[in-house]
């Protein structure tokens, strides 16, 4: 009975230290620029209004960019901005993994921003990276070793509409990090003496 009784108690301290498994959320990938179109749609009602006239563009984008689609269902419902608890409720609708993803964004770095430029140079930005990954996946078509004439004769025009696109792009939004405008961090500075190498 003694050593009945002690399994019994080593078996619940055990069954205490134990914590019931929990559901580890993944949050909703979104490209960087996608994010920040999601925040200024969350923080402003004439971003939204601006990206609504966009929605045929951003739409095109879900091919090539990740979180479009939840930029999408923000443009579809609108939540008020000024009202938090619109905003709130809006996020307390989604889906768990899009919800924290979306809180991750919302806060107070959209205040003082001047929406139309923001929106403006954001889909620019979304623009040519759509571009660059049409680019890319055209050229890694291209080398398929076993690829018909006729299909790289298409590749091979695709490849100039391309081109022609991104040089009317500007080429701030081509060479620069792929943070959004507003996000970009400044160049890190040089801790400590610089030290020049000496020649032999």
């Amino acid at each position: 009975a003694v050593a009945k009784a002690s399994k019994q108690t080593r078996l619940s301290v055990t069954n205490k230290g134990q914590e019931p498994p929990t559901d580890v959320i993944v949050p909703t990938a979104l490209d960087s620029t996608v994010a920040y179109l999601c925040g200024l749609a969350l923080a402003s009602p004439q971003a939204q209004n601006l990206l609504a006239e966009q929605f045929e563009c951003i739409h095109e984008a879900g091919e090539y960019l990740e979180g479009v689609s939840l930029l999408e269902v923000i443009l579809g419902v609108r939540p008020d901005p000024s009202d938090a608890a619109a905003i709130n409720t809006f996020l307390g609708s989604l889906p768990e993994a899009d919800r924290v993803s979306l809180s991750n964004i919302v806060g107070g770095i959209y205040n003082d921003l001047d929406f139309t430029i923001e929106v403006q140079n954001s889909l620019s930005w979304l623009s040519a990276k759509c571009l660059l990954k049409r680019d890319a996946r055209n050229k890694a078509a291209q080398r398929d070793p076993d690829i018909k004439p006729e299909r790289l004769f298409e590749l091979l025009r695709e490849s100039k509409e391309i081109f022609k696109l991104i040089s009317g792009i500007d080429q701030r939004f081509i060479t620069e990090d792929e943070l959004a405008p507003s996000t970009r961090r400044p160049p890190e500075q040089r801790k400590g003496p610089f030290r020049r190498e000496r020649k032999p």
